[in-house]
């Protein structure tokens, strides 16, 4: 079984959804979300702080599923004002997507699958996770990676290090 038919089988039984885009249009990349990311983006919400602030990490989500200009840091703790970063050690291939506005921002953490194929394993409030290196940065950075395994054992995600493995031609790196 390849990683592409655990995916699917993922999509069959309710542990992964596509990621659509906020206003329905064709994406070119593609987002595959674990339930907990999904709980995120189509609520409930306790509030409609929490409503409005699901509709711009969605946004943020369809930047990279249509195709944007993407830019992403391939170093470590030194992302800037990227969009998206991989995150250390750079082997493991974990990355996180950024939504910084409005504030708190937050970190949608999880891996490639295949080019242009990001699967979002959790959503993490930015300033939860404190300092990098911290105890609550690395449970996130561990349970996505355990994560990972569970739904798709024994394949890893594409590595960090090459990132025209990872996305398309459309992207900075920062």
């Amino acid at each position: 079984m390849s990683i592409h038919d655990q995916i699917l089988y993922c999509i069959r039984t309710g542990r992964l959804r596509r990621v659509g885009t906020s206003l329905g249009e064709p994406g070119v990349r593609r987002i595959f979300a674990t339930q907990q990311v999904c709980r995120v983006l189509v609520g409930p919400w306790a509030n409609e702080t929490e409503a409005v602030r699901s509709a711009r990490l969605h946004a943020d989500l369809d930047s990279f599923i249509v195709g944007d200009d993407i830019t992403v840091s391939m170093t470590p703790r030194r992302a800037g004002n990227a969009y998206m970063g991989v995150l250390a050690p750079v082997g493991d291939g974990m990355f996180d997507i950024r939504s910084r506005d409005p504030r708190p921002g937050l970190r949608v953490i999880g891996g490639f699958a295949g080019k242009d194929m990001f699967i979002a394993i959790r959503v993490f409030h930015r300033l939860a996770l404190g300092a990098w290196g911290s105890d609550q940065w690395n449970y996130a950075t561990n349970s996505c990676k355990a994560d990972w395994r569970k739904l798709f054992h024994p394949y890893s995600p594409i590595t960090g290090a090459r990132i025209h493995d990872c996305i398309s031609p459309d992207f900075t790196v920062v």
